[in-house]
Order: structure tokens, then sequence, then C-alpha cells
């Protein structure tokens, strides 16, 4: 039988960069930042997560059902679920700011209950993350054991090209 997942372990090297990358962004303190650059920061975990989620199914490709990788893939959905809701709160926030929001210009609310609603709005975001906080140090643990099963079940040729593409600087992003 022909091995059709000869890439499993750039695609491995790839997910796990990614994801620990992700987690070392979610973990700044950039809540506290000013409400455009938490919005920014909030974009690029998404999209870490993303392609963190992206790397994990083209490992899969070819291989058997592995239960606790796709687990993981639907962790990953779920984390980002958390932070698309997070970057709502705080795309709304930065609107109120800007004073482009539409709840602003249709309620025509004056500035001190605009600024309660940006507040209102960066609490709730920072709520979303700090309960994904807890959820994403009860994912990595498990994620450790899986990305140790993996590595050590490729073939030593294999866990050469992991070592080359997760060594790589600029090979997530």
């Amino acid at each position: 039988m022909t091995y059709i997942n000869i890439n499993r372990p750039i695609y491995l090297a790839l997910r796990d960069k990614c994801y620990l990358k992700a987690i070392n962004h979610l973990y700044e303190d950039f809540l506290e930042w000013p409400t455009v650059e938490c919005h920014k920061k909030l974009d690029c975990i998404i999209k870490l997560f993303q392609k963190t989620s992206e790397n994990a199914v083209f490992a899969l490709r070819g291989e058997k059902k592995n239960p606790h990788e796709e687990n993981f893939i639907h962790c990953i959905s779920l984390i980002v679920d958390y932070l698309r809701a997070a970057y709502s709160m705080i795309h709304h926030a930065l609107l109120l700011e800007e004073g482009k929001s539409f709840l602003h210009q249709f309620l025509r609310e004056n500035i001190a209950n605009v600024n309660k609603d940006v507040d209102s709005s960066k609490r709730v975001a920072e709520q979303v993350v700090e309960r994904l906080k807890e959820l994403v140090v009860k994912v990595t643990d498990t994620f450790e054991t899986l990305r140790n099963y993996n590595f050590n079940n490729l073939p030593d040729d294999q866990k050469k090209r992991y070592h080359r593409i997760f060594s790589e600087e600029n090979s997530s992003q």
C-alpha cells in the first residue's frame, strides 16, 4: 500500500507552530491596549487558530480516523468561535469610539452613554477572552500529549522534516 500523506510531518509542524504562536499571542495583555490595537491583535489570533485548523485537517488527509486529532480540530473551531465573539464586541467598541456605530447614530445617544457602551463592550470581550484562556489551558495540555504522540510515531526521516519546518522562522505566517 502506498502512503499518500507524504506531507503529514510538514502539516503537523505547521499546525503545532501556528497553535503555539496563537496561544502566545492570546496570553498577552492586549485587552489593555487601545481598542484599535486590540482589534488588530484579535484578528491576528483568529487567523493563527484558523491556520492551525487548516493544517490539522491537511495532516489528517489519507490517515486513518483519529478521534483525538478530529476532536482537536473541533476544539480549535470552538476557540475561534470564542475569539470571534470577543472580536465582535471589540469591533463594536471601536466603531463607537470612532463615532461610526449604527447604534450611536440610530439612537442619537450622548457621549456619556456612548462611553458606557464602549466600556460595556470591552468588558464583555474581556470576559470571553478570560474564559477562553481557561479553556485553552486544558486544550493545550491535551494538545501536547497529541503532539508528542504524533511526533513519536513519525519515521526518523519524517521527524527531520518536521523539525526543519517547525524551526523555520517564517513558515507559520
